[in-house]
């Protein structure tokens, strides 16, 4: 009886013990990133402290370019932004044969040619009218081929063009049958005919077909005031963005636009049309000092910001410290652009030399890392956390290199408080840190 006691009792503390466990680690699941690694450090108890004051440098700078073949969908279209001025975009794209060898019957009579279009959204003012023309390609391109967005491809003839007011919203009917918003433009006739009339041996194959008709380049005629125009974006890779040739009165044939092609976006700016003194002063005129009252980030291989931490080295010197986290606020200006920012920014660290590479932070995942516009369109935030803790340690500080996230498929820019010390919501880098001694 004594031992059956005794082994009840026994029991009785494994559960008891067992429950505090439970408890301890649902407690643990409840803590903040900002709690994550506070407390114990080598056996001892450190106080936790909170440092907003690192000193912050940055200032904006023009890209060279960025890579811009085969991206998730192409940008065309011209708008003039009061603070980045002049932004023009197109594209270089192939159209293939959607089945080889095509026979169009002996002396076959061409009714109409028009390249389709999908929309995949826009940026700027849709109410003014654009100007978008089609070119033939006198160069080849190729699919398997590295691009950037300021390189150019030789042109042939003009085979369309078309003036029009955007509506990337509205559906549209197409042979009775309701589709997706889509740009439909009317090609000559020409072009038409001389697909019609190509010959076997032009057409046997997408070989012969694309030695025989290199593509096409879609570009914008500029828009001529302030607040004018828009970047429409476009979906190639649905099934209806597609040049379709009519002929014999009730037949047609499609040529496609299809992950086998080739997709370049072309982008050119011209800042000085902005009617930012301080963006022209620090952009064009490289006064770096004025990223204390305002910096810029734009889409389209436009704007970056540089940044750089010269506070922590001598905040370092004072002692040894565990970064818990690091945070770096980029509050939007709301006397900024007059539409949407960004919805993601990037940021990659500089290595000696000038190469750009991923922060450790970013192997974290999308999540930790942070960048996407807040819900309130206010402000956004990277957690640097890795990367402080690698300065703190002694790592040279070559900077940081902030950029909107997908810059040859988006266009939205955003101007972003300085760090001056006087402005009531600034750039900050917010440290939560342990001090080891």
């Amino acid at each position: 009886m004594q031992k059956a006691l005794e082994i009840m009792h026994i029991g009785s503390n494994r559960i008891i013990i067992g429950l505090i466990l439970m408890t301890t680690v649902l407690l643990s699941c409840d803590k903040q990133p900002e709690s994550i690694g506070l407390g114990l450090v080598a056996g001892e108890k450190y106080p936790v402290e909170l440092d907003t004051t690192v000193d912050i440098t940055a200032y904006s700078v023009r890209m060279d370019s960025v890579r811009s073949d085969n991206m998730a969908r192409n940008l065309a279209g011209s708008y003039w932004d009061p603070v980045f001025g002049l932004t023009d975009a197109g594209f270089y794209a192939h159209a293939r044969l959607s089945v080889n060898a095509p026979d169009f019957g002996e002396s076959p009579q061409l009714d109409s040619v028009v390249l389709t279009l999908v929309y995949y959204g826009y940026y700027g003012n849709t109410e003014t009218p654009q100007t978008f023309t089609i070119h033939e390609l006198d160069g080849d391109i190729y699919r398997d081929s590295v691009y950037y967005s300021t390189e150019t491809v030789p042109l042939m003839d003009q085979i369309g063009e078309l003036t029009f007011i955007p509506h990337p919203e509205d559906s549209i009917y197409v042979d009775s049958v309701l589709q997706a918003p889509a740009l439909r433009i009317p090609l000559a006739e020409s072009f038409g005919e001389k697909i019609l009339n190509a010959g076997s041996t032009n057409l046997a194959d997408n070989t012969a077909f694309l030695a025989f008709f290199k593509g096409f380049c879609l570009s914008a005629q500029t828009v001529s005031a302030p607040n004018e125009g828009a970047i429409l974006y476009f979906n190639l890779l649905s099934t209806s963005s597609k040049i379709t040739i009519y002929y014999n009165d009730s037949l047609d044939f499609d040529l496609l636009i299809n992950e086998s092609c080739a997709r370049i976006g072309h982008f050119t700016h011209d800042y000085s049309l902005s009617s930012d003194p301080v963006f022209v002063s620090q952009v064009l005129q490289n006064d770096t000092t004025l990223g204390t009252s305002r910096l810029y980030i734009q889409g389209t291989g436009g704007i970056k910001t540089l940044i750089f931490f010269p506070g922590l080295e001598e905040w370092a010197g004072s002692g040894r410290y565990a970064i818990n986290q690091a945070r770096l606020i980029l509050p939007v200006e709301e006397a900024g652009i007059e539409h949407d920012p960004p919805p993601n920014l990037i940021v990659y660290r500089f290595e000696e030399g000038g190469t750009e590479t991923y922060l450790d932070d970013q192997f974290e995942g999308e999540e930790y890392l942070g960048g996407e516009l807040t819900e309130t369109g206010n402000q956004y935030q990277f957690r640097i956390s890795l990367y402080i803790q690698q300065l703190v340690n002694g790592e040279p500080d070559y900077g940081m290199s902030l950029n909107v996230s997908g810059p040859a498929i988006h266009a939205n820019g955003a101007v972003l408080a300085g760090t001056g010390p006087e402005l009531a919501n600034r750039m900050k880098l917010r440290i939560i840190y342990t001090r080891l001694f």
